[in-house]
C-alpha cells in the first residue's frame, strides 16, 4: 500500500487519511503549548490530555490505514464506517481542545450545564465510534480472501482495542458524592445568595 497516494473521498482510506492530518495538526500544535504552558487543570498540565488524545488517535488512523489494505476498498459500506470513525474521532478532539481552552476539565466533568452537554457529546461520539469500529471487526470476520491466520490476528487486535475502550464507558458513571453535589445545585439555585456549588470533576 502507497501511503502517500491520497485517494479519492469515495475511498475508505480517505477519511483515514484526513483523521491523520488533522492529529498531525492538532500534535504540531499542542507540542510547544505543553511544554511552554505549564497551567494546570485537575492538578494536571492542561495541554496533555489533548496531546495524548491526538498522537493515539493518530497511531489508530495509521493502524487502520494498513487494516484496510486486506478489505475491499470498493465497497460503498466500509467508506461510510470509516468516515464515521473518523468524524467522531474528530469531534471527540474538538471537544477535549475546547475545554482545555476553557480552562475546563473534558472528561468526567459535570460542574455545570455546558460543562456536562459537552461530556455528553464526548460521550455519544466515542459510543458510536465504539460500535463502528466493532462493525470493522464484522467485516474482517466475514472476508474469505485472506489468510485465515492474518484474520485471527486482526480480529483479535480489534476485540482488543474495543475492549479497552468499552472500559472507559463505565467510568462515566458519576459517583455518589458527585450525584449528591448535583442535588444540592439544583435545590440551591433559587437560594437569594446566587452561590452555587461546583462539582469537582472525576479524575481520570
Amino acid at each position: 500500500m502507497r501511503i502517500l497516494n491520497f485517494p479519492p473521498l469515495s475511498d475508505p482510506r480517505s477519511a483515514n487519511y484526513w483523521n491523520l492530518i488533522f492529529m498531525f495538526i492538532f500534535t504540531c500544535i499542542l507540542i510547544p503549548l505543553n511544554l511552554f504552558d505549564q497551567s494546570l487543570i485537575s492538578g494536571a498540565p492542561k495541554w496533555i490530555k489533548p496531546l495524548k488524545f491526538s498522537m493515539s488517535i493518530g497511531l489508530y488512523s495509521i493502524t487502520f490505514l494498513w487494516i484496510l489494505q486486506f478489505m475491499n476498498l470498493k465497497d460503498k459500506w466500509l467508506t461510510r464506517i470509516s468516515w464515521t470513525i473518523t468524524i467522531t474521532l474528530i469531534i471527540e478532539m474538538i471537544a477535549i481542545f475546547g475545554q482545555v481552552v476553557r480552562g475546563e476539565a473534558s472528561h468526567f466533568n459535570i460542574s455545570s450545564p455546558l460543562n456536562g452537554f459537552i461530556f455528553s457529546i464526548m460521550g455519544t461520539s466515542i459510543g458510536i465510534m465504539w460500535f463502528a469500529h466493532l462493525s470493522v471487526g464484522i467485516y474482517i470476520f466475514r472476508l474469505k480472501k485472506i489468510n485465515s491466520y492474518l484474520r485471527e490476528s486482526l480480529l483479535w487486535g480489534i476485540c482488543i482495542s474495543a475492549y479497552g475502550m468499552i472500559i472507559g464507558f463505565f467510568m462515566t458513571v458519576p459517583r455518589p458524592e458527585q450525584i449528591e453535589l448535583m442535588q444540592q445545585e439544583f435545590f440551591n439555585e433559587g437560594s437569594s445568595s446566587g452561590k452555587k456549588k461546583k462539582v469537582p470533576p472525576k479524575q481520570s
